[in-house]
């Protein structure tokens, strides 16, 4: 089960400016709570989670910032829904199915 931050779910939007991410779990929790995301398209994660219109490029500080002030002013325009072929259940019966075909 994925336990959301308390922080995620009194934040009016999150936004996540990394270089590198494995599996965004930040991203992952602020969406289960309904909590608008913004985040930088860096390899591995973000866009794997999140529509085009959530991501900013990597590094463009002009980009982020206009991001940023567009999720101020309109936080709900970057709501995104959560995949529940993301829940630990789903993944392990995902993985249990792979197993059993081997």
């Amino acid at each position: 089960m994925i336990i959301p931050s308390l922080i995620s779910k009194n934040a009016q939007f999150k936004i996540l400016t990394s270089d590198w991410e494995g599996f965004a779990l930040v991203i992952a929790e602020a969406l289960v709570l309904g909590t608008p995301v913004i985040s930088t398209n860096c390899p591995s994660g973000p866009s794997e989670l999140l529509p085009e219109r959530n991501l900013m490029p990597m590094g463009d500080v002009d980009a982020i910032a206009a991001k940023m002030q567009q999720a101020m002013s309109n936080p709900q325009a970057f709501r995104a829904p959560f995949d529940e072929a993301l829940l630990p259940a789903k993944i392990a019966e995902k993985y249990v199915e792979f197993t059993q075909n081997l």
